[in-house]
């Protein structure tokens, strides 16, 4: 009996022993045991940097978000903290096989915390890594990060994912294929998957635009057969908001949003006049977290003061204008394109119906292109528009060039831009009839300044 209960007491001495030892460090899936910690050096340039942005345009060109249960990966790279250490460390409980250490299991060359949005931790050994690698390496750790909490700890299931983004060949199909071995998921419902044991996984639909305020300041330069060097002011703010929930339409992520626009005038003479006002409406459909097309309606009504309005008589009319927005983002560069239509309409006589004149349809292309850096975004401006004419304007086309420098935080956002009539002839953005969304004159200085929330 005494024998009995001596091991007994052994039993729970040893076992209260061993919990205390695992309460003391922390152990994840990948074996991180979290020893390596001091003496960290965030890294900002170098050769895992630029592997780091490969991974996310090879991620995008993808469509990872779109496979079930990778909705998170590309945000958990984006954002991810990346860091080196002093010196290599051996591996602890890390497998064999994973790409996190060398193959003679000597050195460990990367390590995260199997959890959302752990920093990364890079080693000295992987300076013997090609780009490639480092590709496959920041995805690895991101999935350690992203995957569901069932699953993110199995090196084996997050190789496998690995192998299937990086290698040779890899496709969206193919990534979709290996989801479904380890995700087990039937079609999108209402934006969910549902999963045949009865469980559902939320899909990670990406984050809502934020509402702007902005204020746009552009001065005109005038037709030289006008005003000889005279230029001419005009402002106007914009509202642009997301009033509702992103919506799932036929698999794609969709948000709608709504753009208020009015032209303002302060005259030399103190007084304050309201001009053209606008409305938008468009379903902006994200194809991924760096393409998206977004078909809109737009309706500029006449301005309310446009006898104040001395030398832009011609602005007072209403426009329909329908059309569709493209637009490309990734770490290094961007696109953007909108194609609009306006239809016929005409401009209200000032004093009597007699003065009334007709403008004809409008075609026009407003696009630009640049490269990113950090949060600067510098490229160029390119605009075409053609016009039916009006009254004793003959039909015309135009065409305008410029740069941009754009600069956006999380709460304020600056552009300037400036741009120029290159091929027309005569005509000018005047001729148009659309001081809103085309302009005035024959070139023009632009700055805006928006307040994000």
């Amino acid at each position: 009996m005494k024998n009995n209960s001596g091991n007994l007491i052994l039993i729970i001495v040893f076992n209260i022993i061993s919990l205390s030892l695992n309460a003391s460090v922390t152990k994840v899936g990948n074996g991180d045991d979290g020893s390596d910690l001091e003496n960290l050096t965030k890294i900002t340039s170098g050769p895992i940097l630029k592997a780091k942005n490969k991974a996310l345009i090879l991620l995008d060109k993808l469509n990872i978000v779109g496979v079930p249960g990778l909705g998170s990966l590309i945000p958990e790279l984006e954002q991810s903290e990346i860091y080196m250490t002093n010196s290599d460390v051996h591996p602890t409980n890390e497998q064999r096989g994973s790409i996190e250490i060398s193959d003679d299991y000597k050195t460990v060359y990367a390590r995260t915390f199997a959890e959302p949005h752990a920093a990364t931790r890079f080693f000295p050994a992987t300076k013997k890594l090609n780009i490639d690698q480092l590709v496959a390496l920041h995805i690895h750790e991101a999935l350690h990060r992203s995957l569901s909490e069932n699953i993110r700890q199995n090196e084996n299931i997050v190789t496998h994912f690995t192998m299937a983004i990086t290698s040779h060949g890899a496709s969206f199909d193919r990534i979709f294929e290996v989801s479904k071995l380890y995700i087990n998921t039937t079609p999108l419902i209402n934006g969910v998957v549902q999963n045949k044991e009865s469980d559902t996984i939320k899909i990670d639909l990406p984050e809502k635009q934020k509402s702007s305020l902005s204020y746009t300041m552009i001065s005109y330069g005038y037709d030289d057969s006008l005003v000889n060097g005279y230029r001419n002011n005009i402002g106007y703010f914009e509202y642009i908001a997301s009033p509702f929930d992103i919506q799932v339409v036929k698999g794609y992520a969709t948000e709608y949003i709504t753009k208020l626009r009015a032209t303002v005038e302060y005259t030399k003479e103190k007084n304050f006049y309201l001009g053209p006002l606008s409305l938008e409406v468009q379903g902006d459909v994200k194809f991924n977290n760096s393409n998206s097309v977004a078909p809109f309606v737009r309706y500029s009504a006449e301005a309310s003061d446009k006898d104040n309005f001395d030398n832009r008589s011609n602005i007072g009319r209403d426009i329909l204008t329908a059309g569709f927005s493209y637009k490309n983002n990734n770490v290094e560069s961007y696109k953007k394109m909108t194609i609009g239509y306006s239809g016929e309409s005409i401009r209200h006589g000032r004093y009597s119906p007699t003065d009334d004149e007709k403008f004809g349809s409008i075609f026009s292309v407003w696009s630009g292109l640049g490269y990113t850096y950090k949060k600067l975004d510098y490229g160029v401006l390119a605009e075409f528009h053609s016009s039916q004419g009006a009254g004793s304007v003959s039909p015309f086309k135009l065409i305008l060039l410029g740069p941009e420098v754009q600069y956006e935080s999380n709460k304020f956002k600056i552009n300037l831009f400036y741009k120029t009539i290159v091929s027309g002839g005569n005509a000018s953005l005047s001729d148009l009839g659309d001081i809103l969304d085309r302009g005035y004159g024959r070139n023009g200085l632009g700055l805006t300044l928006a307040y994000l929330f």
